[in-house]
């Protein structure tokens, strides 16, 4: 057995395993959430299998599957590109080619080879193979959006912009406005708001802050006459009250802004991190009301008897590793310094690192740097500080002469293992020296 050829293969599955964190825009068929691009690809080749009869070519079905399997690999760094999103698709090739190189330079050489001729060819659109692949690419989408269409139609409801409160408990972050904004001005809404209603008969935003911020710099903007402040806005209604957990009013929207806001973001480090402590607020609540399990989505997640970094690994999809460095922050970084990551100016691996080897003031002095330079992990060595020396110039002449004086004159015999010991001290005050 060829163990680096195995061990290259293992790689490239556990890499793929990030393809179930890439979100789409399309609604499962029961409109409960947002499909994956891992569940998007196996549906696909589902329905190669069972719809291959109806090819105007002869198709080898094998070879579509698989294309269609690894097609959507490259948006593990690339990221998922919206329909209607224009300034993405400008560098959408760029950024799906570069991640090409790399995810297919994991595998074995001829393996790695035939799975990036595999995806060119998806993308040529010039095979049988390659233009079944593409259209089941385009009707699965269809297939869903008809299933969900009438479900997600009963809970939509049109509101002015005046009726929508913006969540002051929403920390997520909030990027590239300008793009969104734009799309929104060309395309509409893709996704409704989710809101919930308060007893003034205003709504709350639970999830859609990128898309509100968007909205309101269309309507501020004088150019934009379809956009004004009667525009109504399309957002799905949801009822804390039907969070089915004994829960605090407060963690009770705490579990819908993270659990809504879960289905259509492209987190960062500062958004894992509001998401980590988030949970943990509404684990102890669990734990304290005696709750055994919870159920999300398809799966039951135990409370009882679980260590806290488990349950935040199964509820958040985190490694546990990546739990423990966010831990690892909580309880030992500055405010600057954690400050710094929400605001998305260091990496949690430039912040666990910091917490590794940092004092807190050499932590606030890495926070000030963040905000004018880019730091990584290996950066964090630069900011501490030098220990004060003391000179010692004096004791070291005089211990030398002192040594000098000893010796001068006489014969020195060692025993091998004097010897040894000699070479030692030698060597430990070279280095010592060699240092100044």
């Amino acid at each position: 057995m060829d163990k680096d050829r195995l061990d290259r293969q293992i790689e490239f599955i556990r890499e793929i395993d990030k393809e179930k964190s890439i979100g789409r825009q399309t609604y499962l068929a029961d409109a409960s959430r947002k499909e994956d691009d891992a569940e998007h690809a196996w549906h696909m080749a589902i329905m190669t299998v069972l719809l291959s009869e109806y090819a105007n070519e002869k198709i080898d079905v094998l070879r579509t599957m698989t294309m269609l399997l690894i097609h959507d690999l490259v948006e593990i760094d690339a990221g998922d590109t919206y329909a209607y999103d224009e300034n993405a698709k400008k560098t959408q090739r760029e950024r799906e080619l570069k991640c090409a190189d790399r995810i297919f330079s994991i595998l074995p050489e001829d393996q790695g080879k035939y799975m990036r001729e595999l995806w060119e060819e998806f993308e040529a659109q010039e095979t049988p193979e390659a233009k079944f692949a593409r259209t089941m690419d385009n009707f699965q989408p269809v297939i869903l959006n008809d299933a969900s269409k009438d479900i997600i139609k009963m809970r939509i409801v049109n509101l002015e912009r005046d009726k929508i409160r913006k969540n002051p408990s929403n920390n997520y972050s909030i990027n590239d406005i300008d793009s969104l904004a734009e799309s929104i001005k060309n395309y509409g809404i893709a996704s409704p708001l989710n809101v919930t209603k308060l007893e003034d008969d205003s709504y709350m935003l639970l999830g859609g802050e990128r898309r509100i911020t968007a909205i309101d710099k269309l309507i501020e903007d004088p150019n934009v006459q379809e956009w004004n402040e009667d525009t109504l806005i399309p957002c799905v209604i949801k009822n804390l009250e039907e969070i089915d957990l004994p829960l605090s009013d407060e963690a009770k929207e705490q579990y819908a802004l993270i659990t809504t806001n879960k289905e259509a973001r492209k987190y960062t480090d500062s958004d894992r991190y509001i998401e980590v402590m988030a949970w943990k607020k509404i684990i102890d609540e669990l734990r304290a009301n005696g709750v055994d399990t919870i159920k999300m989505e398809d799966q039951s997640i135990q409370i009882k008897g679980e260590k806290t970094r488990d349950i935040l690994s199964r509820t958040t999809g985190m490694s546990q590793g990546q739990i423990q460095r966010f831990n690892k922050v909580e309880n030992n970084a500055t405010t600057d310094l954690i400050n710094s990551m929400l605001d998305d100016q260091i990496s949690i691996g430039v912040a666990s690192r910091a917490v590794e080897i940092l004092t807190p003031d050499e932590q606030n002095s890495l926070a000030e740097a963040s905000r004018t330079q880019k730091v990584a992990p290996a950066d964090v060595e630069n900011f501490k500080e030098e220990e004060v020396k003391e000179e010692y110039t004096e004791r070291v002449n005089a211990d030398v002469k002192g040594l000098i004086e000893k010796v001068e004159g006489k014969k020195i015999y060692f025993t091998q293992k004097q010897e040894r010991e000699y070479t030692k001290l030698i060597k430990k005050l070279e280095n010592v020296l060699n240092k100044l």
